[in-house]
């Protein structure tokens, strides 16, 4: 991936000596629970899902 200048994400960061070792391999996003606990999404915060395509890209 450094070769080829592609950037990388490893999930499931749990502790800090995986974090360092993955930084240490070069590994560019991390992300898991040693990163940021998971947050509650509360349903009526998530935007709903357009019901059609035509709502979806603004035609009517």
């Amino acid at each position: 991936a450094q070769q080829r200048k592609i950037e990388t994400i490893a999930e499931r960061v749990e502790n800090a000596n995986e974090m360092a070792v993955l930084f240490q391999l070069g590994v560019h996003y991390m992300q898991g629970h040693y990163v940021h606990e998971p947050e509650v999404v509360l349903e009526d915060t998530v935007p709903s899902a357009p019901s059609t395509t035509l709502e979806a890209i603004g035609t009517s």
